[in-house]
């Protein structure tokens, strides 16, 4: 591949970063925290997030605890990235016409191996994801305090590849907050990860197969991932792929352990929250169906839905438990360890339910007994990263016939 081709790629990638972490200027001096907070409603229906963003941190400024602003500022970032992600894909896309990136096909030819591009993927993610969701995050916090939260949209969508991929529109509530928390706080790991590792890698490896659908086939979504995982780190070329990438390599991968807690407790919250309803879910958005018609939610019976995507009553009950389990071991040995005299392990067990309730398994999985301690991978860092971590799942995934 050409240096001029990847420079003109990373150049445009740049370039959509800065649109998205800047944003446009659209302020009027005689607004008011409410016409601001107006004015990125209309953005959001819009599907237009970073002038939303914009709007609602105009507002902030005048009204720093407004409800409103901090709560519509969550739902203005995850709409931005998603418009970003909607430009980066295009951008890749054509690039992919272009170049050898993504075959599989080489027959005899060695496939070319660009320049590493791990400095620039990190520039990137630094100025954007890590950038916003840390504001995000905060006003997540924030807002904790309120009793109620009653923020209404009349159309809110997330799309990719020009395809909705979330349709909602209604109230927002509590269960929302912590739905947008979590996700604020996986997206900030994410960040934490892509600054603190080594991020050169091979292109080439990676292949998304046409097919590929974890909703309707979640058993081929898992093989295909840890298929890309094990090509990924047995490529000789980037032997330093996913390793700490220099001094600050160990703080951001403490910081990605919490999040990653976080992002999992607030999940957990989440359906928490959603089981102490008993409004009409009629106009919400992440809520139940009310199977008995008692005004209640009751596990096992009644699904739970965002959206379009419903998700089943076994699936909903095994999740709250699951995500506290999950929370406390990247939590493990952190400063945000709740219980730091007691080691808290992933047991295999933990994933019996969700695992059979999705149709990946039968039955119980073997070996229920063993404990995988991935909080020490965050915690307490090694110069292998997350590699080590991963080889080790890649592993046990192997001795489970999975």
């Amino acid at each position: 591949m050409k240096k001029s081709r990847l420079a003109w790629l990373l150049s445009l990638l740049l370039l959509a970063a800065c649109v998205f972490a800047c944003g446009t200027d659209d302020e009027d001096d005689g607004y008011t925290a409410a016409d601001y907070v107006n004015l990125g409603k209309k953005h959001l229906t819009k599907n237009e997030g970073v002038e939303a963003t914009e709007a609602f941190q105009s507002a902030i400024e005048l009204e720093p605890r407004n409800v409103d602003a901090n709560f519509g500022l969550q739902l203005a970032h995850t709409q931005a990235l998603f418009n970003l992600a909607e430009t980066l894909v295009n951008m890749v896309e054509d690039l992919l016409t272009q170049t050898d990136w993504g075959r599989t096909d080489y027959g005899d030819q060695a496939p070319v191996t660009g320049p590493p591009i791990g400095e620039s993927l990190q520039a990137i993610v630094r100025d954007t994801v890590g950038q916003v969701f840390t504001e995000a995050d905060g006003a997540y916090k924030l807002l904790l305090d309120e009793n109620e939260i009653d923020f209404f949209l009349s159309r809110y969508n997330l799309v990719l590849l020009g395809e909705p991929l979330l349709e909602l529109g209604g109230e927002f509530d509590k269960t929302d907050l912590h739905a947008l928390g979590a996700f604020a706080a996986l997206l900030t790991a994410v960040a934490d990860l892509a600054q603190g590792l080594n991020l050169d890698l091979n292109l080439n490896a990676v292949y998304i197969p046409e097919d590929l659908d974890l909703t309707n086939d979640p058993e081929g979504f898992l093989n295909w991932l840890l298929g890309l995982l094990d090509a990924l780190l047995s490529d000789d070329t980037f032997d330093q792929f996913l390793a700490l990438d220099g001094a600050e390599g160990v703080a951001f991968m403490q910081s990605a352990g919490v999040n990653l807690g976080n992002a999992f407790a607030r999940l957990a919250a989440a359906f928490e929250q959603l089981a102490r309803e008993t409004d009409a879910q009629d106009d919400d958005q992440f809520t139940y169906q009310d199977a008995n018609g008692n005004g209640k939610y009751d596990a096992l019976v009644d699904p739970v839905q965002l959206g379009a995507l419903v998700i089943e009553p076994a699936i909903a009950a095994a999740l709250p438990e699951l995500c506290r389990n999950l929370s406390l071991a990247f939590w493990e040995g952190s400063a945000a360890d709740p219980n730091p005299l007691l080691p808290d392990k992933i047991y295999l067990s933990m994933l019996d339910d969700l695992l059979i309730a999705l149709g990946v398994i039968d039955d119980d999985l073997p070996l229920g007994w063993l404990g995988l301690n991935v909080g020490r991978f965050f915690a307490e860092p090694s110069a292998d990263g997350l590699r080590g971590l991963l080889l080790m799942l890649l592993d046990v995934t192997e001795m489970l016939g999975l």
